[in-house]
């Protein structure tokens, strides 16, 4: 099919948004040499098609300059530094949230600044500062306000400071993105609860978390329950090897997880990259469908500040793992165990079926339709299908799907066994009589555009 192509309905790349996350290899003190990493990472993100993509905390210094911080000259330079990546950038349709320490009436801040087109659109400071085990922010960092006001940053005026803060782009507003730092997702009432429930469908997190035994599967574990309980992409980035000293080891973890489920990573050590589509439009269609999860009206009657931004989304190749057999588990033991469970299950609720019928027999009839589910299988999962062919059986399947809904009345009482199933009590509430027409005129023009 066409790449992501704009919906014939309008909504921009059918609601995928190309996120991405990078960890340099930072140097201690030199914010001009770390300012060209990410100048390097951005350019490399952009020509993948990202669109949000995001660095660790105070990448421009380094997470580990220590008393440094309390020296103006580098405090300075960071700040330049960051002036002088955004005018570079100004060129590039890209979010990008990258980590500076500022220095605000005084006290000093452990700050990602919000970037697009030249424009430092925000800066949002660290609620949660570490100061025990391996880390002493503390000593240099203070806690980030959430009221917003407006500061001077890298020779910008206005720019909008602090914690409560969103950026929805004006295009597709289920792009609205939110940011946290480190240790606030480790906290007890992470900033992100809130963040979602002002609108966030995308949450980034720019970190210096150290390496340890089993801690990037705890990580990931954190993130990815994190963006299935707040229906959201959760976007991490820890720092990279350039962060690391004599007795505490830092080698950056990637992880883009989307509802749940991890869509991309990069393990500790390793490239130091990740890029993957957000179905931001699926976020939202998640939203509406669970009653408790409670968004305001906007984000300024949750007391969020909201930045919009103008964003192009061209079409591009499809950045995330889509599986022929979704409710099936990849993993071959993952898979057992489950349909273990699903035999038990059903085990169970016709063990129930029959107690509450007194039955005490029963007769199981069998069919040999071997052949046709083979043919239909060899269908739906094969290897290689032209666009024509994919969206025909698309077709195929919204003409029988919309005609053969009364069929589900005359489904018999079962237990539920995934997380889909067309029974009412499932939560599957489908009309009978319902039209096709809208979901069949937008497969014939996708087939309308093949033909071109």
């Amino acid at each position: 099919m066409p790449a992501t192509p704009a919906s014939s309905f309008g909504l921009p790349n059918n609601g995928f948004v190309p996120v991405a996350t990078i960890s340099p290899v930072s140097t201690v003190a030199d914010p001009a040499h770390n300012a060209e990493l990410c100048y390097e990472g951005l350019q490399r993100a952009a020509k993948l098609g990202a669109k949000v993509v995001a660095f660790p905390e105070v990448v421009l210094t380094s997470y580990i300059a220590d008393d440094l911080l309390y020296h103006s000259i580098l405090l300075e330079s960071a700040e330049r530094e960051l002036g002088r990546l955004v005018e570079r950038t100004a060129d590039l349709d890209v979010l990008f949230s990258v980590g500076v320490p500022l220095c605000i009436n005084g006290k000093i801040y452990n700050t990602v600044a919000v970037c697009h087109r030249g424009r430092i659109l925000g800066v949002v400071p660290k609620t949660f500062i570490p100061t025990y085990g391996v880390d002493f922010e503390g000593r240099w960092f203070h806690s980030g306000p959430a009221e917003v006001t407006d500061i001077t940053v890298a020779g910008q005026d206005h720019v909008p400071f602090g914690s409560h803060q969103v950026f929805r782009c004006r295009q597709l507003p289920q792009l609205c993105v939110g940011y946290e730092i480190c240790e606030d997702i480790w906290s007890p009432e992470p900033p992100s609860i809130r963040l979602a429930l002002a609108g966030a469908t995308v949450i980034c997190n720019g970190s210096a978390s150290n390496a340890s035994l089993e801690k990037d599967l705890y990580r990931r574990g954190m993130i990815s329950g994190q963006s299935a309980r707040l229906l959201c992409c959760y976007a991490y980035c820890s720092s990279g090897q350039g962060d690391s000293t004599s007795d505490v080891t830092v080698g950056g973890q990637e992880i883009i997880a989307e509802n749940g489920s991890v869509l991309a990573q990069a393990p500790p050590f390793g490239e130091g990259f990740a890029i993957a589509d957000v179905d931001v439009e699926s976020l939202w269609g998640a939203r509406r469908g669970m009653s408790s999860f409670t968004v305001a009206a906007n984000p300024e009657a949750a007391g969020y500040h909201e930045t919009v931004f103008d964003m192009d989304f061209p079409e591009h190749p499809l950045l995330r793992p889509v599986s022929a057999q979704p409710f099936v588990p990849g993993d071959a033991r993952v898979r057992d165990d489950c349909c273990d469970l699903a035999l038990t299950m059903q085990a169970h609720g016709m063990l129930a079926f029959l107690h509450n019928r007194g039955a005490s027999a029963i007769t199981v009839l069998a069919e040999d339709t071997a052949v046709a589910n083979a043919a239909l299988a060899v269908r739906a999962f094969g290897s290689k299908y032209s666009d024509r062919e994919l969206l025909t059986w698309m077709r195929t399947f919204y003409g029988w799907f919309f005609a053969t809904q009364f069929m589900r009345h005359d489904l018999p009482d079962g237990p539920r066994i995934g997380s889909a199933g067309l029974d009412l009590r499932d939560g599957f509430m489908m009309p009978t009589y319902a039209q096709g027409a809208l979901w069949l005129d937008e497969v014939d023009a996708l087939l309308a555009r093949i033909g071109e």
